[in-house]
């Protein structure tokens, strides 16, 4: 299970019921978000391993949601094939919800663009080996 008690945490104190799991997890992952107090979990992957498929350098949520979890995206390909992380954070950055939960390693620096775009840090909480888990809002 890719979750963390603080993931968990984050979603039942920021009562979070809408989450675009993006790139999408397992079946399992979805579950987790669920048993945490979200109700509606919206998958998407990059790599064509779940029912919707997306670039996520381009593609944006058709209505809005409440958080965007995103885990192992910045530190990775992001599959596209003409975009890249930059690209990425600046869509993502400008998607219709509250809150971002990143679980990532820092191989890209997305902080810079989700600021640019009016995001916040709200909580951070450093890992292992260069991960850590952010949640961001939108800046007052």
């Amino acid at each position: 299970m890719a979750h963390t008690p603080t993931i968990l945490g984050w979603i039942k104190k920021y009562d979070i019921k809408s989450i675009l799991n993006a790139p999408g997890g397992s079946r399992g992952d979805e579950e987790s978000l669920k048993e945490a107090g979200a109700t509606m979990v919206l998958s998407i992957d990059i790599g064509g391993g779940s029912p919707m498929t997306e670039d996520l350098c381009f593609w944006r949520p058709p209505e809005p949601y409440d958080a965007l979890y995103t885990n192992c995206f910045y530190c990775t390909s992001n599959s596209s094939q003409t975009g890249n992380h930059e690209t990425a954070a600046k869509n993502m950055a400008s998607w219709p919800v509250k809150y971002i939960i990143i679980y990532d390693t820092k191989g890209f620096d997305w902080g810079p663009y989700f600021l640019e775009s009016g995001w916040e840090i709200l909580e951070r909480e450093p890992q292992d080996f260069g991960t850590v888990l952010e949640i961001w809002g939108r800046a007052a």
